[in-house]
């Protein structure tokens, strides 16, 4: 067996993705301004799940590891978003918040937060089925 196609050189590397992800924020010709969004890689999400899970005691000396989801998927989405710069020191102190996190509970409401977290996670592979893998293969 060859295993040409699996050296780095090969391996496509995922594209980086435009996305709406407000309609309220929009570019001086009225259109609402585009996101880009990219994939992380296993080593960054590995740092992302490790200090956004905590030890918790189930009783009787029993402690199990426990993922803040909520957590992690607002650390998985700063780390995903290209554009905006959500660590622009100027876009932080004109909403009066520090870190990209707060900036983007400040851009997005609640249900286009959710939206983009679905974006995020799609373009991070967690969208793909065996079935559609094994399509996309054939093809």
């Amino acid at each position: 067996m060859d295993m040409k196609s699996f050296l780095k050189q090969n391996v496509r590397k995922p594209e980086e993705e435009k996305v709406i992800a407000t309609k309220r924020v929009l570019k001086e010709n009225g259109e609402p301004e585009e996101w880009i969004i990219k994939a992380i890689t296993n080593t960054t999400d590995d740092r992302l799940r490790k200090n956004n899970t905590k030890t918790v005691n189930r009783g009787k000396g029993v402690y199990v590891p426990e993922l803040d989801t909520t957590a992690y998927l607002k650390d998985l989405v700063v780390n995903s978003v290209v554009y905006p710069d959500l660590e622009n020191k100027e876009a932080q102190d004109s909403w009066n918040v520090m870190g990209a996190g707060q900036l983007l509970d400040c851009l997005l409401l609640p249900g286009e937060y959710n939206a983009l977290v679905e974006k995020v996670q799609k373009i991070n592979g967690w969208d793909i089925s065996l079935p559609d893998l094994v399509d996309e293969a054939k093809n």
